[in-house]
């Protein structure tokens, strides 16, 4: 009996020890790594929530002369239901999505929304920005919001 329970305790701290690394992994926000890009300095995408429901989204980015060839920006909104699942919302886009495509250094562009029912919204926004040099910057930004 009491064999029993040292074997049970044994492999309950090595079960712990094994997975506490999994769930103590430290993000890149936090380690203060900047991603690196081939083609852009910098991405960065916002949203806020106005009390009547209205999601603006605003997107950047940032590079040096003469690098772009070509970028394309493309967001959606997703609302969340019962807590699990995430689908997209209908924002009158065809694929129910915004594709800004853009052939400058400097981008800012905002797209705006408004909601019909209060919730938990994820704004996701995929970077796919191509370079001179035939280089490609995939990056995607995820913001969730409540409303």
């Amino acid at each position: 009996m009491k064999n029993k329970y040292i074997k049970k305790s044994i492999t309950l701290l090595l079960l712990i020890a094994i997975m506490l690394p999994v769930f103590t992994y430290p993000t890149s926000a936090e380690t203060g790594i900047t991603p690196y890009y081939n083609n852009v300095t910098t991405i960065n995408s916002r949203a806020t929530v106005s009390d009547n429901g209205t999601i603006t989204i605003t997107n950047s980015y940032k590079s040096p002369d003469g690098k772009i060839a070509k970028a394309t920006v493309t967001t959606y909104i997703e609302k969340q239901t019962l807590g699990l699942f995430w689908f997209r919302v209908d924002i009158g886009q065809p694929d129910k999505q915004w594709v800004d495509t853009v052939y400058q250094s400097i981008y800012t562009g905002s797209h705006s929304f408004q909601v019909t029912s209060k919730g938990t919204y994820r704004i996701k926004v995929n970077y796919k920005i191509e370079g001179t040099n035939g280089s490609i910057d995939n990056e995607t930004k995820e913001i969730t919001v409540q409303y």
